[in-house]
């Protein structure tokens, strides 16, 4: 079936559904000059920047967060629109976070650091970004990651960390806190959804407007999504999950999607999470049929 219909079939059902696509659209306009911004504050690393984000994966790792965000802030009774500019000011700095931690997380595999070696790497990083100080291992690839980083907290473009760094400490020992994988990704899933919320209230307090325990389960139901999407690839590679261990992935993404969604003290924001699922589903069957490049 062509995109396009597919796309009117969705719509017709969930006529609402065409706010939150503008929600997205408007975000992209806001984000636009920002990040032409952000490239020119990284100066001699402009170029690796750009050409970082003009990658589908990587830039998805900056759009999905902050949309998502905006998307539920509605599904938590907070109008978006009502809360501009501070409600795009949050969206972009959480945007701009996921991408920085997915690019530091993708060095570190690549690298093959891990253990103590990478909580050597994390506490260094975090130390330069609050103190502010220009850092220098003889590493480029190392200084070029710990001082973009910097470059970017001391700007302001992702709100004030120590305000939530312990969140961004909890986060980093998730990957170790546990010894099964299903452990590890429920443990990292909720704690990403703690430290999104930490920094969405420098700009929005009201968020999440009683809601967190919804936020907490949406974090782990979105990591066992991403984990169940990886499994083909992961096999290839040599890890991930053993096949004994998919059904129980499996049913605790179901039990999880479920939890989430019944935790939402409304009606009317069960239905906005629904109009949101929906929406999430279109995207991964765009991309399952070669539409979309895989995020």
């Amino acid at each position: 079936m062509h995109m396009s219909i597919l796309n009117k079939i969705h719509t017709s059902m969930f006529p609402k559904v065409y706010y939150y696509r503008q929600l997205g659209v408007e975000f992209r306009l806001f984000a636009a000059d920002k990040l032409k911004n952000l490239a020119t504050l990284l100066g001699e690393d402009e170029e690796y920047m750009t050409s970082q984000m003009a990658l589908y994966a990587n830039r998805a790792n900056f759009d999905v967060p902050a949309q998502a965000f905006l998307i539920n802030m509605e599904i938590c009774g907070l109008n978006a629109e009502s809360y501009q500019p501070y409600s795009q000011q949050a969206a972009f700095a959480i945007g701009t976070l996921w991408a920085g931690i997915k690019l530091i997380d993708s060095y570190l595999d690549k690298n093959q650091i891990s253990g103590a070696e990478r909580e050597d790497f994390l506490g260094q990083l975090m130390e330069s970004c609050i103190d502010g100080k220009p850092y220098s291992d003889r590493n480029p690839d190392k200084d070029r990651i710990i001082n973009s980083a910097r470059k970017v907290a001391a700007e302001g473009v992702v709100g004030e960390i120590y305000l939530y760094r312990s969140e961004l400490e909890d986060l980093a020992r998730a990957n170790s806190s546990h010894s099964r994988k299903l452990d590890i990704s429920k443990e990292v899933g909720f704690r990403a959804a703690r430290l999104t919320t930490a920094l969405a209230q420098q700009y929005v307090p009201a968020y999440p407007n009683g809601c967190q325990p919804f936020l907490d389960e949406q974090g782990i139901t979105a990591n066992l999504f991403d984990d169940l999407k990886d499994l083909k690839n992961d096999h290839e590679e040599g890890h991930g999950y053993k096949a004994c261990e998919v059904p129980g992935l499996l049913f605790s993404w179901g039990y999880h999607l479920f939890q989430h969604h019944s935790l939402l003290p409304k009606t009317e924001y069960r239905l906005r999470n629904i109009r949101f699922i929906s929406l999430a589903a279109l995207f991964h069957i765009q991309e399952l049929l070669g539409n979309k490049e895989k995020s």
